[in-house]
């Protein structure tokens, strides 16, 4: 460790403050913008040998997200994920009914509410306590029976019932649900008076898809596309289920029909379940890829390859002997890539559709089915794109026919994205006027902006929005208006604040709408909005990082608030010492443009120390480390909890991360490698100029997937800055790497990439983590880093998590060990032996 001095100096032997002032003011004098005010002049002490104890530990702990989210008020808590209030409208098979029923969290218990926005009215959906004590009546005398009250009801979701007259109205007098045992028994429970009983039934598999009338089911087997006739709305113990014969018979497991992709971050799930593998951390089979007509007549699916496709294998530990798991898993540079061509099944007639143009080079390994109906049922839409993704197409088929015409064709000379945010949203695309148009998402101005085309000859009817901001995402379409999210037009100095907008079709963009303002004595905020099936009213939850929120409904006319439904209480959490973070504003790497990001600072923060900084890193360039704006207190990374150990933890959206310009994202075009830690040093040291209290004499960083490579790269390229590094399940050289992410944003640049990292020589300290079963970034990226490391006779440090898939970032063992790593390696003391964190209950 280097010693502090009594004036901190950089890597080069500069004063490190000094530095960082002068860039400051060379880039325009920022030092004041941002949310992060200069702090009073302190006398800062240099910082004496750190201490910590196991009770430093236990508060950690506490703020980890999974344990803060049970303290948060206003907001709904879901298999210990936090999440906005999301409306679960009580007519599921569509129309126009407003009332919905959510849940959330008051006074540390669930409650579930129904709302009637239409009669300004809202309150509980039932009675807890009645239906508590029903349930409890039936389930008391069973071995080991949990007592139920009205704060811990087994209910995550339900549904109503059907009127009997009418299937698809809802018989508000009684419920059903699954509840969260084991066994997941289901319950109907009648609510005037209440009464609770166990029905027969099972959770129907999440592989089954009903049809939008709810009479028929498609699902797929051993690549083959199986349709299921459900002639009655509800399932009884005398329901007749007609299992028609298979719709395909061509089909093969791995070149098959509905197939979810083995490929990226499916292997586990797609292929091993059919085997009877199954992890501790296993999800159930997914949803199969394809897409019912509206009518329910027809299903469009794909006949997808991967047969001749490239193996990766995994092995997993076991007794007595190791177990070999094979995938298809295609890489930058092989000549076999998967492929797929879109067919279309007609059930009454049971004949198969091939649509002409396959096969395509697959687009949608880990994204939703690129595939939407107009609302005849007469035509298919969907995209295709080259290998390099610099030509999207948008297409129409006849369902009938399978013959195509080319409707919008996209190019760029980098990379075409259909969502600001893709794939975490779904591409910004959408059928309207009955099918005879389409609005369609390009960011060929410089910004992701909406057009309308004509879908029959693929002429540009209008521009639907424009101007330096883009759009996030279109909520609704109607015959006059589309309802879109937007980021950063609103001049609130932060261009990541979502509004939601709507625009009129025809393109005049002077008569675009905002419908979710904020109050006159309240800043900007983030808005998560939800509309209701007739566009009347507008379910918002506005907030931000820095501010818990509310809960509204908003007039869907002009955003006026109609009803006050929650407001976030963060107290309980605050008195235990949480701290909300803090934004601020520093300039990239250009020394033009606005970065943002936030600071994450410790509960017992002394102004007069110094702390060490640690960066929490996700490069992009599909998504940043910080994502929604919203109030959370389960950030990716942990970062509040990671603070509470003694360090000043640091997260940043750099360019080359999305939702901003076309330009910001393409920053890092063809360099990955880089991964923008340009951007990362500069905007530290121009956040040391403000804030004496960060010691840029120690400095981590710690990253997962790509920010697990990015953390490496920064102890082996930049290691006169950062000293110590975590780096997760990394893919520390992209051409071990899945062929579409190098494709699309690396432009084939590999070997360059890996020469920059592999030759450089590791300064400070460095743990690499990986699992064994990683079927997303394989461990052999980790284990060819480690190899050049060795071959360079470099120290570093390895953790093996056996039987790990990717996702193990979350493990309270693997948080354990980066949280030890930091305090012996940044802080200098020594982390309390075998401390043990303890999973949220149920995990």
């Amino acid at each position: 460790m280097r010693k502090s001095t009594d004036v901190p100096r950089d890597r080069r032997g500069l004063p490190a403050k000094r530095i960082a002032f002068l860039y400051s003011m060379l880039v325009g004098g920022c030092a004041h913008a941002g949310g992060v005010a200069p702090p009073e002049p302190v006398d800062v002490r240099d910082h004496a040998p750190a201490k910590v104890s196991v009770n430093d530990y236990l508060r950690a702990e506490s703020f980890l997200g999974w344990n803060a989210a049970g303290l948060v008020d206003g907001m709904t808590l879901q298999g210990g994920q936090e999440r906005v209030v999301q409306a679960n409208w009580i007519n599921p098979l569509g129309g126009t009914d407003d009332r919905f029923w959510y849940v959330v969290q008051r006074s540390g218990a669930r409650r579930f509410v129904f709302v009637d926005p239409a009669a300004d009215s809202s309150g509980p959906a039932f009675d807890h306590a009645a239906v508590a004590a029903s349930m409890w009546r039936l389930t008391s005398s069973e071995p080991g029976a949990v007592r139920i009250t009205a704060d811990n009801l087994p209910i995550n979701t339900f549904s109503y019932g059907r009127d009997t007259t009418d299937a698809r109205l809802p018989d508000l007098s009684r419920i059903r649900f699954y509840d969260t045992t084991p066994d997941q028994t289901l319950w109907e429970c009648k609510l005037k008076p209440v009464d609770c009983k166990t029905v027969f039934g099972s959770p129907p598999p999440p592989d089954r898809v009903p049809s939008p009338t709810r009479r028929d089911t498609a699902f797929v087997r051993d690549g083959n596309l199986f349709v299921t006739s459900q002639r009655d709305s509800v399932i009884t113990a005398d329901s007749t289920i007609t299992v028609l014969p298979p719709a395909t018979k061509n089909g093969k497991p791995d070149h098959g029909y509905g197939i979810v992709p083995q490929e990226c971050c499916n292997a586990i799930t797609r292929g091993w379940w059919e085997d009877g593998v199954r992890l501790p951390d296993n999800p159930p089979p997914p949803r199969p890829f394809l897409a019912w007509s509206p009518d329910g007549s027809s299903i469009v699916t794909h006949y997808y390859d991967e047969s001749r496709v490239g193996k990766l294998h995994l092995v997993e530990t076991a007794m007595p002997r190791p177990v070999l798991h094979s995938y298809a898993y295609a890489l930058p540079g092989d000549r076999v890539l998967p492929t797929y061509e879109l067919v279309v099944y007609h059930v009454e007639d049971d004949t198969l559709v091939t649509i002409a143009g396959g096969p395509m080079v697959d687009g949608f390994s880990g994204e939703t089915f690129p595939v939407q109906w107009s609302p005849d049922s007469e035509h298919v839409f969907f995209t295709r794109h080259t290998p390099d993704y610099q030509t999207y197409e948008l297409v129409r088929a006849d369902a009938l026919t399978g013959d195509t015409n080319v409707v919008v064709t996209e190019t760029n000379q980098t990379f075409v994205s259909l969502n600001t945010l893709f794939p975490l949203l779904p591409a910004n695309w959408r059928i309207i006027g009955g099918g005879r148009e389409v609005i369609w998402y390009s960011e060929r101005s410089g910004w992701g902006h909406l057009y309308r085309y004509d879908a029959e000859t693929g002429d540009l009817l209008n521009p639907i929005t424009g101007g330096e901001w883009p759009v996030l995402n279109v909520e609704r379409v109607d015959d006059e208006w589309v309802y879109f999210t937007a980021l950063g037009k609103e001049p609130s100095g932060d261009p990541y604040l979502a509004h939601l907008y709507r625009a009129p079709l025809s393109g005049d963009t002077s008569r675009i709408e905002l419908l979710t303002p904020e109050g006159p004595d309240e800043d900007s905020a983030n808005h998560a909005v939800q509309i209701s099936p007739s566009g009347k009213f507008i379910l918002d939850t506005y907030s931000r990082r820095d501010f818990p929120g509310r809960t509204v409904i908003r007039s869907g006319n002009d955003g006026t608030i109609l009803m006050e439904l929650e407001v976030m209480d963060i107290s309980r959490l605050t008195d235990k010492g949480w701290r909300l973070p803090q934004h601020f504003t520093v300039k990239a790497r250009d020394h033009v443009t606005d970065l943002h990001g936030f600071l994450h600072f410790p509960s017992n923060f002394d102004p007069s120390q110094e702390y060490p900084v640690i960066d929490f890193i996700y490069p992009g360039p599909q998504i940043g480390p910080i994502l929604s704006r919203s109030f959370s207190v389960q950030p990716f990374g942990d970062p509040s909890a990671l603070a509470e150990l003694g360090f000043i933890v640091f997260a940043m959206d750099a360019m080359g991360t999305p939702q901003r310009s076309k330009a910001f994202d393409d920053a890092d075009y063809e360099q990955l490698a880089s991964y923008a830690l340009e951007d990362h040093i500069l905007a530290l040291q121009q956040l040391d100029a403000r804030i004496p209290q960060l010691d840029l004499d120690r400095v981590g960083i710690y990253g997962h997937s790509g920010g697990g490579a990015a953390a490496a790269a920064a102890l082996l390229e930049h290691g006169d800055f950062f000293d110590v590094g975590v780096a997760g399940a990394g893919n520390h050289d992209n051409r071990s790497y899945f062929f579409a992410w190098g494709n699309k944003y690396e432009g084939g640049n590999y070997e360059d990439e890996w020469k920059r990292v592999a030759e450089r020589k590791l300064q400070g300290r460095l743990l690499i983590t990986y699992g064994t079963m990683d079927d997303n970034v394989h461990p052999n990226g980790s284990l060819l880093l480690i190899n050049e490391l060795i071959k360079h006779n470099q120290n570093f440090d390895v953790l093996v998590l056996p039987n790990r898939t990717h996702e193990y970032m979350q493990e309270p063992y693997a948080i354990r060990r980066g949280w030890d790593y930091f305090v012996t390696h940044l802080l200098g003391a020594e982390p309390p032996w075998d401390f043990e964190i303890q999973p949220p209950p149920g995990s």
